[in-house]
């Protein structure tokens, strides 16, 4: 079967596109604590927030990956055996 052989192109896009998800969550997140720190008042400090959301961003990262890595190998898959024929 053939196969895309060279994933490395592929993960360096799927690392990237992770990085700007996880990045604007990042942000996100640490406007929040900004914006509402009333929200926050006896569960979590600035410090401790971030340290939760640089936790989570690590997860999304990781997480964003492996899906987009998977999606590809299963419509690559599906293409080969023919699941985008159209009859024509």
């Amino acid at each position: 079967r053939e196969s895309v052989t060279d994933m490395t192109q592929y993960e360096a896009m799927f690392e990237k596109a992770a990085m700007e998800v996880s990045d604007k969550f990042y942000n996100d997140m640490m406007d929040m604590f900004r914006d509402e720190p009333e929200a926050f008042a006896g569960r979590s400090d600035r410090d401790s927030w971030e340290q939760q959301v640089v936790y989570a961003q690590q997860e999304i990262d990781t997480a964003i990956v492996e899906a987009m890595s998977a999606a590809l190998q299963r419509i690559e898959m599906d293409l080969h055996d023919g699941q985008y024929d159209d009859g024509r």
